[in-house]
């Protein structure tokens, strides 16, 4: 299908002279998304949508409850995440033969490059980005909902009750809570155990998941509806240590098999995992295969697939917006204008 690139104000011109068979647009948040919304509906054109939403652990409010199903209701598909967000799409009242998976997706063979590097090789990879013998990895947006203050103190007392094994945490990325997390690693006294190597480059990052112990995320929000580092850790054939908050630890973690989930409420539970690693409770080369082969379904086909599965539904089975839907949208459109 075509990939054109077009000014917002000429969208919908564009849009009517290609007439789409089937328009996917990426929620209603933006006003370009809400222009191209009221284009489908004034046209016909069944619509498909992307989501990675989540219920859990979010408050709801009823009006805004009502005002989404109605926007949901314009929808003859999706294509989301995982369970998570199939869930929250069947809330409000799509129904599951509309839903496929696979949004959140990432190029595996770019994180598995480095499988069967000799032990030479991994040496020098070590040694050339200064990273210690043995290390948990965290790679995140210094911002709230990572829960790097968090994962510090978590880490801290590891430390305190032994440092099993002498892992340290290296943690790749850069934002706004950077110099509240460097004083943080001060005050615990973590210097030298702690690295904050800031923004790293992709190609880097497959050899940073593949030497470490462990890959962890800490995320304390269920804002964090996925959490793509976890795919890529996986395709490293590095185990996964995931908050309960993250999308992904319910479809891509199992528990003792390839890696661990906790909750970030509980700072001993990320502690005493920490510690049986450092004293190899845990056959990490196993993990890793399994987390390798269980991302392995998780690749750029299974979106493909999802994607075209969702367009063919809406296809078939088109849906008829609302007129409160259309006028719900209009409303939006105007805010958001305003705004």
């Amino acid at each position: 299908f075509p990939i054109i690139k077009v000014e917002q104000a000429a969208m919908e011109a564009k849009l009517t002279e290609i007439r789409p068979d089937v328009l996917v647009v990426p929620g209603w948040g933006s006003v370009i998304a809400q222009r191209a919304l009221l284009w489908a509906m004034r046209h016909d054109c069944p619509l498909v949508t992307f989501s990675d939403s989540q219920l859990e652990g979010l408050p709801r409010s009823v009006l805004q409850d009502l005002v989404k199903r109605r926007l949901v209701s314009a929808f003859s598909a999706a294509q989301v995440a995982g369970a998570r967000a199939r869930r929250y799409l069947q809330h409000f009242g799509l129904p599951s033969a509309a839903i496929s998976e696979g949004v959140d997706v990432v190029d595996n063979a770019h994180f598995a490059q480095h499988a069967g590097l000799s032990a030479i090789d991994l040496s020098k990879a070590r040694a050339r980005l200064a990273l210690p013998e043995r290390y948990f990895f965290s790679v995140n947006r210094f911002v709230p909902q990572k829960n790097l203050s968090g994962l510090l103190s978590t880490f801290s007392d590891y430390v305190a009750a032994g440092q099993a094994g002498g892992l340290e945490l290296v943690i790749a990325g850069d934002g706004e809570l950077r110099s509240a997390l460097e004083a943080q690693i001060l005050e615990s006294g973590l210097c030298g155990k702690v690295h904050l190597l800031g923004r790293v480059s992709y190609s880097d990052l497959p050899m940073l998941y593949r030497l470490a112990d462990a890959f962890v995320i800490a995320s304390n929000s269920h804002s964090e509806t996925w959490g793509l580092a976890v795919n890529e850790a996986m395709a490293a054939a590095c185990p996964v240590l995931v908050s309960n908050s993250c999308g992904s630890s319910e479809d891509l973690v199992e528990d003792g098999a390839n890696g661990f989930t906790f909750s970030a409420d509980d700072p001993a539970g990320l502690s005493d995992i920490f510690s049986k690693i450092g004293a190899q409770q845990f056959d990490l080369a196993a993990l890793g295969a399994r987390a390798e082969a269980k991302i392995a379904q998780w690749d750029l086909d299974f979106f493909a697939a999802g994607f075209w599965a969702a367009v063919r539904h809406a296809k078939q089975r088109p849906v008829a917006p609302s007129f409160l839907s259309k006028l719900l949208l209009r409303a939006l459109l105007f805010k958001s204008k305003l705004n």
